[in-house]
């Protein structure tokens, strides 16, 4: 007793530790249900999990009636296992096709596409085909056992009575459909435009044998006849051939058995007819649509095989195929009877040729019947969905551990009432949608709408089964336990009548029949028990008096929601299974446009991508051949997600935040409880959880901040004096929407901000025209402007700027400078390659080199002038300019432009050096950094590890102030190796072109100080020191500095100009006291002259010492 009482306790804990993981686990989010990732119900229950032979399972006295029902329960596993590899292999076709419309085009496609096209999908051919003989093998064994059975003489029970085996039956009409579905699947396939020019060319290479000498005859002979094998299933003829099939046994069937035979066909065709008949408008995918399905194919099958049918039989079939239009097969494949009648039984149709040619009305009709009902329809599914829910609440809260029978009942009437619901809703929304395509009639918004809300209510129904799994998984083995116990029950009941009759053979058959099912359902509640107790009840049926039909439509009964309860999880995911609206994608896409044009509730939406989640599951279970349809349709959602929900989303969210902040300007009276109809409740889909979209999760939140984000940035930078607009709406979407974006750390815009980086940056060769370069004070000043001042660009303008676009942006102007140089270097490469400059440079470098000692290693002025004024003989530009001058421009770019990166270094350090300004320096702070500060006074790790990280900062800071780059030295570096190359020998005389470039450029900068005091100023400089940063550079880049200071250029200069100024004060020795005004003002003028030159020489050596200081080791 207290080991009982510790279990007990046990128990009750365990249920209470259940009952919290529930209730974490079933919480609802933030958002919907709809969000959640999980499966439907999932209680582990599958109805073919027992492992044990048929043999041991049917088991009686009579060894007769055991083999037959073992036989055709074999049979029946069998065929329900091709059934559901048939649909696996059509998924794959269909989803293949897809793939193949993709690629298709309005021209002939080339052998190599049409070789691509087949070659890939030819193994699945062959399976198919393969797999289609088997179906067909299937089908003749089935019949043979048929005929075989009512072959033999002592036939079990009265043969002359009901329908024996109808199960079988069903299981044989489902392959036949199954059949038909290939043929309708491979008469559509757009992979038909490739195969028949594939069979041309394959048997144009079996025919031309001789060419191929690394195949034999019996390679060849086998891809022909493969192709002649393949070809069947393009052919239409799959069900003719699968009929031809069985038809072939009925040669080997006596006379007498196949009058049993028919007999029991035509009585199996009265019995599904009259039950179809029944049927209301609202026809589930439960077991409606296949007993339709069902009869139609018996029908042809009997007329076929027995060469006639009843024609009242095939009349009720006609008014049955008018009353169901737009049964869908398999995705969007629909049930066309006229077709399939017309195809395979064309003289049943004698008398009946309107069916035929009325059938497209007949569907327009029956379309726009439920077109006009449809809403009333979608009322009264939501009605009873509602319904249904809250009847699922109110018997949940009912649950207690020890349950009544009557409560096993109704439990096992609502879960049966959801999966039925879900049929019927599943089955409306394939016909409407389908029938919309098949007579090509665009579907209309108010239908749209209404099959959409359909689909919310189809998909709402898995999720009311997932929310009460611990209530379904507690009653599910109860209510199993319910109907075993019935059925036994009832098959005691009904042997107690058969015992009071005097014994005989066909009680017996019945007795053992009983027994057979008995053991049944004695045991594990399984597919393949389930499927023998059905076929054993047959054997009773045939035999049953009229006191005993009762007894089997009871067990009949119980059997179906057996079944139905057995298969609880898989028959809800085939029903509610939403990814035949793969084919149906413009379906969605309308349906998220009018979203946000009618306002449309969040959670319908929500459950709309359930429904895409589905399409994306269902393709992605289907693998058997390589397509990337899936891939397609994910990007193709998530591109109208985007353009459909989360863009108008931000947007609406945007101009909501402009209006707050403009609230001031708005006239009309607002008012905060009416909410527009065209606006969509933003903050109840900023709620939402991230939506799963297949693979992938699309969070609508970080969405919207993104947007917001990027574009408070954009807008800034664009314009930085409507920062403070941007700032308030930032705030406004933090306060209003919690929305958390990223702060752009831009700063204010000043006064002093001067040309922007990237303007220059972007028009860096328009810059070095337009500018000209001070050393000494590091500013660039306009060359000429038409306004009244001129504009500098000096370092304070520069930090300025970094400090809008960050420090980053250095090493991409950099980058750009580099490119820039590139082809300026290339420019003075191609200059000095002139024959005529090569030249002259090649004699004046010997010239010197012969007479370096008589010159005193000095390189003669006379010789420098004489060659600046002897190139104007080679031409001048329409501007007046030499071919030296345009040189000096070439250089004075190339100089600008390095101090353009001289200047980006500078305001990098001076924007380093105000951003540390508040810190404090190394002897300051000590040894110790933040870190360890922080762990010394016990701080949490985070603390310790955002103070690293704040030292890192710091110290990077530190270290672009005191240190910087030397992108001197990379930009020397990288040019260098090139440019000193052998094959560049053309560049090793530039030196000897520097003293006339100089002297050049003294001419230059002297005339435009002139114009300085002069009234018109047009072309005025008093600085160009970007010409010595040019030379300084090129100098480097070349390594001629040494062959340059070897000249001595300088010195010779102020030798020239001493010897000038000697013969001056000699002419005046000479002239005494002769008063000659005239001379004495030339010999002043003359002297003033040459002080000046002197003056922009010394000027121009001090500037290039300085110069060349950037560039040495």
């Amino acid at each position: 007793e207290q080991q009982l009482r510790q279990f007990g306790k046990f128990l009750d804990s365990h249920s209470h530790l259940l009952l919290s993981l529930d209730g974490d686990h079933s919480a609802p989010e933030r958002g919907g249900t709809f969000t959640k990732c999980h499966t439907t119900i999932d209680y582990k229950y599958r109805g073919n999990c027992e492992n044990i032979s048929l043999f041991q399972l049917v088991e009686s006295d009579n060894k007769v009636l055991n083999k037959n029902i073992i036989v055709f329960a074999f049979l029946s596993d069998e065929i329900e296992y091709l059934r559901k590899e048939a649909e696996r292999l059509q998924l794959n076709l269909l989803y293949y096709d897809e793939d193949v419309a993709e690629g298709k085009s309005d021209t002939t496609p080339a052998s190599n596409v049409i070789n691509e096209k087949v070659s890939t999908v030819l193994e699945y051919l062959c399976n198919t085909r393969q797999f289609l003989e088997r179906c067909n093998d299937v089908l003749e064994l089935t019949v043979k056992q048929f005929s075989a059975f009512f072959d033999d003489n002592k036939c079990l029970g009265n043969a002359d009575n009901s329908t024996c085996f109808h199960a079988i039956s069903d299981k044989m009409c489902d392959l036949f459909v199954s059949i038909y579905i290939f043929d309708e699947i491979f008469g559509g396939l757009r992979l038909r435009q490739f195969w028949n020019p594939y069979k041309k060319q394959m048997t144009t290479v079996c025919v031309n044998g001789d060419q191929f000498r690394d195949y034999t005859d019996v390679d060849l002979n086998g891809l022909k006849q493969m192709i002649g094998d393949l070809d069947v299933l393009f052919q239409g003829r799959l069900v003719e051939s699968a009929l031809e099939r069985c038809v072939r046994v009925k040669g080997m069937v006596p006379s007498k058995a196949l009058g049993h035979f028919a007999t029991q066909m035509q009585a199996y065709i009265k019995r599904t007819l009259g039950g179809v008949m029944k049927y209301p408008q609202d026809i589930s995918e439960l077991g409606n649509c296949q007993e339709i399905l069902r009869v139609s194919v018996m029908c042809i099958f009997y007329h076929a095989f027995f060469g006639n049918l009843d024609q009242k039989c095939f009349k009720n079939l006609l008014e049955i195929s008018n009353k169901f239009c737009g049964i869908t097969l398999i995705s969007n494949i629909v049930w066309c009877p006229e077709v399939f009648i017309r195809r395979h039984a064309a003289t049943l149709l004698k008398g009946h040729e309107r069916f035929v040619s009325d059938a497209n009305k007949v569907r327009q009709i029956f379309l726009a019947t439920k077109t006009a009902n449809l809403p009333k329809e979608v009322n009264s599914f939501a009605f009873r969905t509602l319904s249904w829910t809250l009847q699922m609440m109110a018997e949940q809260k009912m649950a207690k551990s020890e349950v009544k029978i009557d409560q096993i009942r109704v439990r096992a009437s609502l879960f049966t009432t959801g999966v039925k619901l879900a049929g019927q809703m599943s089955h409306l929304i394939k016909c409407v949608t389908n029938l919309h395509v098949i007579v090509q009639q665009p579907m209309q918004k108010h239908t749209l709408m209404n099959v959409c809300k359909l689909l919310e209510l189809l998909i709402s129904i898995p999720e009311v089964f997932q929310h009460f799994r611990t209530f379904i998984v507690e009653s599910v083995n109860s209510i199993i336990q319910h109907f075993a116990y019935q059925a036994i029950y009832l098959v005691n009941a009904a042997k107690k009548t058969l015992s009071r009759d005097n014994y005989n053979e066909r009680i017996l058959d019945s007795l053992a029949a009983l027994q057979i099912a008995e053991r049944c359902f004695y045991g594990p509640a399984t597919r393949t028990r389930i499927n023998i107790a059905r076929i054993a009840l047959c054997v009773f049926e045939s035999n049953a008096t009229s006191l005993n039909v009762e007894y089997v439509e009871k067990l009949m009964k119980i059997l179906e929601r057996l079944s139905l309860i057995v298969d609880l999880q898989d028959t809800l995911n085939r029903v509610c299974d939403t990814s035949f609206l793969f084919w149906h994608q413009s379906l969605f896409r309308s349906y998220l446009k009018q979203y946000f044009d009618q306002g449309i509730d969040h959670q319908r939406i929500l459950a709309t991508f359930a429904g895409i989640n589905k399409c994306a599951e269902g393709i992605g279970e289907c693998k058997m051949v390589k397509f990337t349809c899936q891939e397609q349709f994910i990007e193709g959602v998530m591109k109208t997600m985007s353009r459909e929900v989360i863009m108008r989303l931000c947007g609406q969210i945007e101009t909501s935040l402009r209006l707050d902040f403009h609230s001031n300007l708005q006239v009309d009276a607002v008012n905060p409880f009416v909410r527009g109809s065209m606006l969509v409740n933003s903050s109840a889909l900023l709620a939402v959880e991230p939506i799963r979209v297949a693979d992938r999760y699309v969070s609508l939140r970080r969405s919207v901040e993104a947007y917001l984000s990027n574009m408070f940035y954009n807008l800034t930078t664009i314009s930085l004096h409507d920062w403070r607009t941007y700032g308030e709406m930032r705030r406004l979407a933090g306060l209003k929407m919690n929305l958390v974006t990223v702060a752009d750390h831009l700063p204010t815009q000043i006064i002093e901000q001067g040309c922007d980086v990237l303007d220059i940056m972007r028009n860096i060769h328009v810059f070095v025209a337009q500018y000209v370069y001070n050393l000494n004070n590091q500013v660039f000043i306009e060359r000429t402007s038409a306004n009244k001042h001129l504009n500098t660009i000096n370092i304070r303008h520069i930090a300025n700027s970094l400090r809008t676009h960050g420090i980053g942006v250095v090493n991409t102007t950099v980058n750009f400078t580099y490119q820039f140089l590139k082809r300026k270097i290339y420019v003075l490469s191609q200059f000095l390659y002139d024959e005529r400059i090569k030249s002259r440079l090649v004699k004046d470098q010997k010239w010197f080199r012969d007479n370096r000692e008589r010159l005193g290693q000095m390189y003669a002025y006379e010789r420098a002038d004489a060659f600046n004024k002897g190139i104007r003989k080679l031409g001048i530009t329409d501007a007046g300019e030499s071919y030296l001058d345009t040189f000096r421009l070439l250089v004075s770019h190339i100089g600008n432009a390095m101090g353009y990166v001289r200047m980006m270094r500078s305001g990098c350090i001076h924007t380093c050096s105000m951003a540390s300004a508040f810190l404090p320096s190394a002897e300051e702070r000590g040894s110790l950094t933040l870190s360890e500060l922080a762990t010394n006074e016990g701080l949490s790790s985070a603390t310790c590890t955002s103070a690293a990280n704040l030292q890192g900062d710091i110290e990077h800071l530190w270290r672009q102030w005191s240190e910087g780059t030397e992108y001197f030295r990379l930009l020397v570096d990288t040019l260098a190796p090139f440019l000193r190359d052998a094959k560049n020998v053309h560049l090793k005389t530039f030196y000897i072109i520097v003293p006339p470039l100089t002297i050049n450029f003294i001419e230059h900068i002297l005339s435009m100080k002139d114009r300085m005091g002069k009234k018109n100023r047009q072309d005025a400089l008093f600085t160009d020191d970007g010409f010595v940063m040019g030379l300084a550079y090129i100098l480097k880049l070349l390594d001629q500095i040494d062959d340059f200071n070897s000249l001595h250029w300088f010195r010779a200069v102020k030798v020239k100009y001493a010897a000038d100024r000697e013969k001056i004060a000699q002419q005046r020795k000479e002239m005494g006291t002769v008063d000659d005004v005239k001379l004495q003002q030339t010999l002043a003028l003359t002297e003033r002259r040459i002080q000046t030159f002197q003056q922009e020489f010394d000027l121009l050596y001090y500037n290039l010492s300085s110069a060349k200081i950037f560039f040495s080791n």
